[in-house]
């Protein structure tokens, strides 16, 4: 009996330890890229994507449509 629940418990702090992470690890990598250049099929000219230092997006396109391709992206 003694036995059994020294593996019950270690079986629940493995899963204490590994469930935040692999919730973490998940909702991490579904965040949107914030610098550097992505490029993207679709657009006919360059769009510039600036935040402000609230992290507010500020966007700039030659053409209305790569505008509205660039904020639902």
């Amino acid at each position: 009996m003694r036995k059994f629940l020294y593996i019950l418990l270690t079986i629940i702090i493995v899963l204490a330890i590994l469930l935040p992470l692999t919730a973490f690890i998940l909702v991490r990598n579904t965040f949107t890229t914030v610098d550097g250049t992505v490029r993207l099929k679709g657009l006919k000219s360059a769009v510039e994507i600036y935040r402000d230092e609230w992290g507010v997006p500020h966007i700039y396109a030659d053409r209305e449509e790569d505008l509205f391709f660039a904020q639902g992206y």
